[in-house]
């Protein structure tokens, strides 16, 4: 989408991917969405399920971890998005690569992998991806200023 500014006199196009933005505003709700039910699920299997002593937590802190780098990746890719910054989005890909080995893990390598649990990081899997396409098509369309 194309938007023609003006700022003091000057005037340029604008070329943030409005998909891009759109994406990152429902990832951002999803996360949230994604964070409550995996904490609930992580209290029923610490409950439920036998653990070897120290795997739960480590879970546990791996998926905070997760949570924070990708609350840093979505604030990164908004920014840059709006900004039409070239370095944010290269960076905006490479953290979208870190956060798809993290969404794996909790899809397929955790201890235990509830079927919500696979479903809701496939889906998260999807998101990111449509991410990615959607910042390596603006790394192309955003022009130097």
């Amino acid at each position: 989408m194309t938007l023609k500014v003006v700022t003091r006199g000057k005037s340029r196009l604008v070329k943030s991917v409005q998909l891009a933005q759109r994406a990152i505003f429902l990832n951002a709700y999803y996360l949230a969405f994604f964070m409550v039910i995996e904490v609930g699920l992580f209290v029923w299997k610490g409950e439920n399920l036998p653990f070897v002593t120290g795997i739960l937590p480590q879970e546990v802190c791996l998926l905070f971890i997760l949570a924070f780098m990708e609350i840093f990746r979505l604030r990164i890719a908004n920014l840059g998005n709006i900004l039409e910054a070239k370095g944010a989005a290269i960076s905006v890909i490479v953290y979208s690569l870190f956060s798809g080995v993290g969404f794996a893990f909790f899809a397929v390598w955790q201890t235990y992998v509830l079927r919500l649990e696979f479903i809701l990081c496939i889906v998260y899997l999807v998101f990111l991806l449509l991410e990615l396409v959607l910042f390596i098509v603006g790394v192309v369309v955003y022009q130097p200023q």
